[in-house]
């Protein structure tokens, strides 16, 4: 019944997206130490991004996606930077509500209006379309992958030039997500990343070498845990040699966790022995006695 009433969907459309702009630009968002760190967000802003997906997923593509972009039209080049941060955050959130079979054929002038927001002068509405882009890739994969992937990856990378606080080099947050995105491109690639094997490998060992982990322990077991991942990317030949070391390091690891009471890396670690002992296969056997253990003590 409610999808015939176009003009009620329009109007609580607009109230949802009003709040979603309704956002302060703090200065504690541009310093955050973690990706979850929301300064500045409203209880406003809360609210609609988690309605707005519900509200989509009820009303359905058909009735809705025309009604929402005429909506968003307005806010995509807005001079206020939030309501153009308000634009990708909400396309995101019907995105993910809405019938893939509906939003893909209707996704060109979206994705250009997103990747505009990729070169915008204020770095949270340059954080909103990154956002936007995670949502799209993963609702409507491999679909979106396959039609727009010429047009985002380049605008991506242009957008890595951008110099800001929070991604700057230094903090642990950008080196955790470093070490995930390379985890995740390994798993990709699979065989085709022996090209950058020793090029990489090299590097992620002088990282677990030269930072301070020491008080960031997550930080240590998640290099680890990518080594692996390189390591079964490229396969038993290419990463024997470098797999005994990795796994004296995730042993050491998993020692110094015991020690300090901490076990929140634990899964990481445990992960880690996991791919390798997958990628070695036989060649496992001789550190089967030093891993178990600590499987036993975790399982317990």
């Amino acid at each position: 019944m409610m999808k015939r009433l176009l003009s009620f969907i329009s109007r609580c459309l607009m109230v949802l997206v009003n709040l979603l702009a309704d956002t302060n630009d703090d200065p504690g968002w541009h310093s955050a130490e973690t990706k979850y760190d929301s300064t500045g967000t409203t209880s406003n802003h809360s609210f609609s991004v988690h309605f707005l997906e519900r509200f989509s997923r009820a009303l359905g593509g058909k009735s809705f996606v025309p009604i929402a972009k005429e909506q968003l039209s307005a806010y995509w080049d807005a001079p206020e930077w939030e309501k153009r941060h308000a634009a990708p955050f909400a396309l995101a959130q019907i995105a993910k509500g809405c019938s893939k079979q509906v939003m893909i054929k209707d996704l060109e002038q979206p994705v250009k209006k997103v990747l505009n927001c990729l070169q915008d002068p204020h770095p949270r509405v340059r954080w909103a379309a990154c956002c936007a882009i995670d949502r799209l890739s993963t609702v409507y994969h491999p679909d979106f992958q396959e039609q727009y992937h010429n047009q985002v990856v380049p605008a991506l990378a242009a957008t890595m030039d951008h110099v800001h606080p929070r991604v700057q080099n230094g903090k642990q947050m950008v080196q955790q997500e470093a070490l995930y995105a390379l985890s995740r491109i390994t798993e990709s690639a699979k065989e085709y990343f022996r090209t950058y094997y020793d090029t990489v490998m090299p590097q992620l060992k002088a990282f677990l070498r030269n930072a301070d982990l020491t008080s960031d322990l997550i930080l240590r077991a998640r290099a680890i845990e990518c080594m692996s991942c390189v390591g079964s990317a490229v396969g038993r030949e290419k990463f024997r040699e470098d797999a005994e070391q990795v796994i004296k390091v995730i042993m050491i690891s998993l020692q110094g966790i015991q020690t300090k009471g901490d076990d929140s890396p634990t899964e990481y670690l445990l992960r880690a022995c996991a791919a390798i002992c997958d990628c070695l296969g036989q060649d496992f056997l001789p550190y089967i006695h030093k891993v178990m253990p600590f499987y036993s003590m975790c399982s317990t």
